[in-house]
């Protein structure tokens, strides 16, 4: 395994000589990218970004805890000292941390990430019980990320209250086509998270609704 990753960083190299060299003098991240941990989930790739213009913090599920000292430290040194211009939460369509949320048995113990997820399905019960089956994950996926960029505007609050700009925006990622879809919502204050919140599930409920009527449900 070593070796074959080795082999692929030299044959990179030969195809752009002194690409490497350009990074080490590239400290100024433009964004900070919030994403899940699945290999499929390559930030670079999706953002269509050079690598040293991305900062990257990946967990299981996308997800944004306040008590996840890792998460916090890695957004204020993104926002106190890399000063991006936007903080981008990335879910992606068929991501298993989402569909072990959505299809976790009641009452059983749970990791305290999927808790987080769990609720998230629980309070979208009705918006997700009204999709069939094939839509269900990705409706939630969506909406997980909704919740998420919520928790990250919770998180910046005190930052935008000292007067740093940087933005907010929620994505999904088509790990089989390479796609951004943009879920609606790109705030840069607390003010304008409400009604531009509101919009987001609507659009996800709406969506998802009229593939349901457009598409037929797969074969039992």
């Amino acid at each position: 395994m070593t070796s074959s990753i080795a082999d692929r960083a030299h044959e990179a190299y030969e195809r752009r000589p002194g690409f490497f060299d350009t990074l080490v003098d590239q400290r100024a991240p433009r964004y900070m990218w919030i994403a899940c941990s699945d290999s499929r989930a390559r930030p670079g790739h999706f953002a269509c970004v050079q690598p040293a213009q991305v900062f990257v913090h990946r967990n299981t599920g996308n997800l944004v805890i306040r008590t996840d000292t890792h998460l916090t430290a890695d957004l204020r040194f993104a926002v106190e000292r890399l000063q991006v211009e936007t903080i981008f939460v990335a879910g992606h369509y068929g991501c298993s941390s989402v569909h072990a949320g959505l299809h976790a048995a009641a009452g059983q113990p749970q990791p305290t990430w999927l808790r987080h997820i769990q609720a998230t399905r629980r309070h979208y019960q009705p918006l997700i019980e009204s999709l069939p089956l094939h839509l269900q994950l990705d409706a939630l996926c969506e909406l997980n990320v909704l919740e998420q960029v919520v928790n990250v505007c919770t998180l910046l609050s005190g930052f935008w209250d000292r007067g740093y700009q940087v933005s907010v925006a929620g994505h999904m990622c088509g790990p089989d086509d390479s796609v951004l879809v943009d879920l609606g919502i790109t705030t840069d204050s607390c003010a304008s998270l409400l009604e531009q919140f509101v919009g987001a599930v609507e659009r996800v409920a709406r969506r998802h609704s009229l593939l349901h009527c457009s598409r037929p449900s797969p074969p039992l």
